[in-house]
């Protein structure tokens, strides 16, 4: 079982990337926290919780364009996920940094 940071990542404007994925048999409770560390520009972000490998869908998305304004941060609502399942996360700009935390736990 681990608590706290399960991953982190400087995200690079309009790309999708992979935050975090829980290992094989447990199930997790995390949260997304956005900073925007740009000091002029506003970032929108996305959150995808996909079921597995594969393109996102549209049903995959727990949050779109969510504003961040300038030098702020924003924290998600928690939420599970369980392997296969990943979550990944994007901005339309440079300058965000996005971290998972939570609680990993067997699935019983």
């Amino acid at each position: 079982m681990s608590t706290g940071r399960l991953g982190g990542v400087d995200l690079a404007a309009a790309v999708e990337t992979a935050l975090y994925a829980p290992p094989v048999g447990e199930r997790t409770a995390i949260k997304v926290v956005f900073a925007n560390r740009n000091v002029s520009l506003s970032a929108r972000v996305r959150v995808v919780l996909r079921p597995g490998a594969g393109p996102t869908t549209p049903d995959d998305y727990l949050a779109f364009d969510e504003v961040i304004p300038v030098s702020e941060s924003r924290v998600s609502a928690v939420f599970d996920v369980e392997n296969p399942q990943e979550v990944l996360v994007e901005s339309d700009v440079a300058g965000v940094s996005a971290q998972a935390n939570g609680l990993e736990r067997a699935i019983v």
